[in-house]
């Protein structure tokens, strides 16, 4: 994995030391020695028509790089890297004379203007080289897109990256890329709505852990592009001999291996479930949710339970490689009669608003999309 899954903002000079050597036939990264410059007008035609052709150039350029990487599997731009052969051999960085912050502006600018549709979540940023001969470098990530295809405005032409190159997507690449794209966010749907099912309908041959009866919440995190057949996880961080730290810190330590991936029990109330494909699977019933007579459910519970499970799914997407956006979806099971609450520390507190009975044993609420795990999920 290119940077061993760190975000953009945590990349140093040692990371890009650390690609030299590397293929771009072998990675989904493509090295630049500059930051794609417009050319001097010395070196321009003297044409009007074929000076402007000349001075886009730099653009198309960006815009099919760009596009190449976001119509494939995603991935890495770096600038103030010299390759020979699609092989990095220096990081020269992009030299004293060039701002950093300007190139990031009008990197961006062309990137907005120049691609259709619009590509998600591209992320630029500089990486100080110490060396003041060298200065900066310049990062692009290009995450895979959801949206694909995407093509560049000023050609029309749909473009992908295979064996290190962009090649022109043929006829059956854009009918396979339009298909999942419009099917994407249905197969995500019908995942919730399916394990949700199980979970309320007690299928316990298809429930990790024996849950009690009762009222209870599942949150399912699930990447958008789960369903692919490649999305299969490497899993091994979670062995029970020698778990990563971090499954330590988030107390995902001590569960099993099971055939969907791997699951960490809480008691028999409630688990934590990783599947192969990415997607995290939250549960837990509460018993505590109000006696026969005062069968009530304070939200700011809701709440505390959806962020105390959230944060080490997304944690443990981020290690595993997972690749955003996920949706974060929250549905309640088995609460036909309970009544909603909104009392800021306990149900019975005085609120604003009057107590909402469910009329529904099953509720799937709106789902939410996170797309950037360094941003504070909790705000």
């Amino acid at each position: 994995m290119l940077f061993r899954g760190k975000a953009i903002q945590e990349i140093d000079k040692n990371d890009l030391l650390g690609l030299i050597g590397t293929s771009e036939q072998q990675q989904e990264v493509d090295f630049k020695k500059f930051a794609y410059p417009p050319p001097p007008d010395s070196e321009l035609p003297s044409n009007q028509s074929e000076r402007d052709k000349v001075r886009n150039r730099w653009k198309i350029d960006l815009c099919t790089d760009l596009t190449a990487l976001a119509n494939a599997h995603g991935g890495w731009i770096i600038c103030g890297m010299k390759e020979m052969n699609g092989t990095a051999t220096e990081l020269c960085g992009i030299g004293p004379s060039v701002n950093a912050e300007r190139e990031i502006a009008r990197l961006e600018q062309c990137a907005v203007s120049g691609v259709e549709p619009p590509l998600p979540r591209i992320k630029f940023q500089s990486v100080d080289l110490a060396d003041p001969e060298k200065a900066q470098a310049i990062l692009i990530h290009v995450p895979r897109s959801f949206r694909a295809p995407h093509r560049v405005r000023e050609t029309g032409k749909f473009h992908i990256r295979r064996s290190g190159r962009n090649d022109e997507m043929n006829i059956e690449e854009l009918r396979a890329a339009f298909n999942l794209s419009a099917n994407l966010v249905d197969r995500v749907k019908n995942f919730r709505k399916e394990r949700t099912d199980t979970i309320a309908d007690h299928k316990q041959e298809e429930i990790p852990v024996q849950l009690e009866y009762g009222p209870g919440i599942v949150l399912h995190i699930v990447p958008i592009l789960f369903s692919e057949p490649a999305s299969a996880f490497d899993l091994s961080v979670f062995q029970s001999r020698s778990p990563a730290m971090w499954v330590h810190e988030k107390y995902l330590s001590n569960g099993r291996f099971n055939l969907e991936g791997y699951v960490k029990p809480h008691g028999d109330h409630g688990y934590t479930q990783v599947f192969r494909n990415g997607a995290v699977e939250c549960a837990e019933i509460k018993r505590g949710w109000g006696s026969k007579q005062e069968r009530s459910i304070g939200l700011y519970v809701l709440e505390d339970l959806t962020l105390c499970y959230l944060d080490p799914a997304l944690y443990a997407q981020k290690n595993l490689g997972v690749q955003l956006p996920s949706a974060v979806l929250l549905s309640l099971i088995g609460v036909r009669g309970y009544a909603l609450v909104t009392g800021a520390n306990h149900p019975f507190e005085r609120s604003d608003h009057p107590p909402i009975t469910l009329n529904r044993d099953t509720i799937l609420l709106p789902d939410v999309l996170i797309e950037d795990y360094a941003c504070d999920h909790k705000a």
